[in-house]
């Protein structure tokens, strides 16, 4: 249903400034990702502790972190995309709503950097347990990579959490305006 007197011009304006302020985001979140990243020396070296359980816990948690994230970034696309095939009478994204459209690709870059920076994550994880082995010198007892607090990973796992939520706050700003700035037909 259209909005009644003026506010279709409101609505237009207010769906024209979430695009730009979407843009804005994307474009900041993702410069200042890189910008900071290439500030933070590579590990050369971490060393090599005695395992304990509350020390692999601690790991498992930020690990387990970094899963609920990706989890929680998957269920955002799947549910920003879907508004791309909705039905005509529901609320949904045009290919031809150019508002939307942009908001719609900023979300999804964003949430698709937060699971490249998943994967950075691990693999920057895996690494460091490489690097741990090669410093366990104490063949009798086990060893475990002393990586909590190590700025490189750490980053990693911030900024995965970063790019979700700029990009899950634009996803919601998509929906809002598909659903309710639209003035949807029923």
């Amino acid at each position: 249903m259209s909005a009644p007197g003026n506010s279709g011009g409101l609505h237009q304006t207010v769906r024209w400034l979430l695009c730009i302020g979407s843009l804005i985001v994307a474009a900041i979140t993702t410069y200042k990702a890189w910008e900071d990243k290439a500030l933070i020396p590579p590990t050369q070296r971490i060393d090599a502790i005695k395992y304990s359980d509350p020390l692999k816990a601690a790991i498992d948690a930020n690990i387990d972190q970094s899963k609920g994230l990706f989890d929680v970034g998957l269920l955002l696309l799947g549910a920003l995309w879907a508004l791309v095939i909705a039905k005509k009478d529901e609320g949904r994204i045009a290919l031809g709503d150019v508002p939307e459209v942009i908001m719609l690709l900023s979300a999804s870059a964003l949430l698709l950097l937060s699971f490249e920076w998943h994967e950075f994550y691990l693999e920057n994880l895996g690494a460091a347990y490489e690097l741990a082995s090669r410093n366990c010198t104490d063949l009798k007892a086990a060893c475990f990579p002393d990586v909590l607090g190590i700025p490189s990973i750490e980053f990693l796992r911030n900024y995965q959490e970063t790019f979700l939520r700029m990009g899950g706050g634009i996803a919601l700003a998509t929906i809002f305006s598909a659903h309710q700035l639209k003035g949807v037909r029923r």
